[in-house]
Formats: structure tokens, C-alpha cells, sequence
């Protein structure tokens, strides 16, 4: 999650997923591969990076940019959110582009964001209350397993 290195009390002893486990291995043999004088370190092809053309190579470009160039940008919000925003990009700086949502989406934006304040106040203070409650307010939670997910993630905390 985006807001574990926000967090004091983040527990470590969670088993990491597959991906996680991956990237972790893969960065440690990035990191002695760097130690050697072959360029670029071999194992930087294990890694899709089709993206890259897509997402990194725009953004430096307008942060090297006189003129600023429309982008998105993760932006912390004076709610302690992080929200995907539109921004002017330049080497000047990033200047948030002020704008509304469709009332449409609105209430989507409104439910995520309460949803994640609640997961940062379980993770902060774990409770099987506080849990529940972030797992309430998860759109793609049913109703009907809040309680039980609820204290299994408990149960696994606690142990």
C-alpha cells in the first residue's frame, strides 16, 4: 500500500505475496549485479518494463521541459490523502490543475477516500472494530464477509 511508509507501526511479519517475494529477490540481484562493471546489469530484462515508454520517459520530458506539459500526478492533499491529479509539469515545478469530478463519481471518490482513512486508522490501531470498519467501507467487499475476513485478518495479526 501506497501509505505503509506513512505508517510507525507497520508489521513486518506479514508473508509477502509471490510478486512482492519476486521484486524483492530481483532487486538484491540488481543490487550485486551494479557491483559489477558489465552495463546494463542483466537481470534488468527479468522485469516487464513496457510501461516504461508509456509513464517514465513523458514525465522526465516535462520535467525538463521550459513549457509545462498536462500530466498525471500522485499528489499528497491537505486531507492526508494521495489523489491521482491533473498537473502542469515543467521544470518550473508542478502546479495541481483545479477541477471537479462528474457528480457521477463523485461518491465513488468520497467512499474510496473514506475507505482508505479507515485502512490507515487499522493500520495504525489494529482492531478487529477498526478492521471491520475499513473492510465495511472496501467497495469490493461483500457485506456478508466483512465479519468473517474481518477476524481472520485479526486472528493472523494477533499470532
Amino acid at each position: 500500500m501506497k501509505y505503509f511508509r506513512l505508517s510507525d507501526s507497520v508489521v513486518s511479519s506479514a508473508a509477502p505475496s509471490r510478486r512482492a517475494a519476486f521484486l524483492n529477490e530481483l532487486k538484491g540481484t540488481l543490487a550485486r549485479e551494479l557491483e559489477l562493471p558489465t552495463a546494463p546489469p542483466p537481470s534488468l530484462s527479468m522485469r516487464a518494463l513496457d510501461w516504461y515508454g508509456d509513464a517514465v520517459v513523458p514525465m522526465i520530458d516535462a520535467i525538463f521541459s521550459k513549457l509545462p506539459r498536462r500530466r498525471v500526478v500522485n499528489c499528497l492533499g491537505a486531507d492526508g490523502l494521495v489523489s491521482e491529479v491533473q498537473a502542469r509539469v515543467s521544470r518550473e515545478g508542478v502546479q495541481v490543475i483545479a477541477s471537479e469530478p462528474p457528480a457521477r463519481v463523485k461518491p465513488w471518490l468520497e467512499r474510496w477516500a473514506a475507505h482508505e482513512r479507515a485502512m490507515l486508522e487499522a493500520v495504525e490501531s489494529p482492531s478487529l472494530e477498526s478492521i471491520e470498519a475499513a473492510l465495511a467501507l472496501d467497495p469490493v467487499v461483500p457485506q456478508s464477509q466483512v465479519r468473517e475476513l474481518g477476524r481472520a485478518i485479526m486472528a493472523d495479526y494477533v499470532n
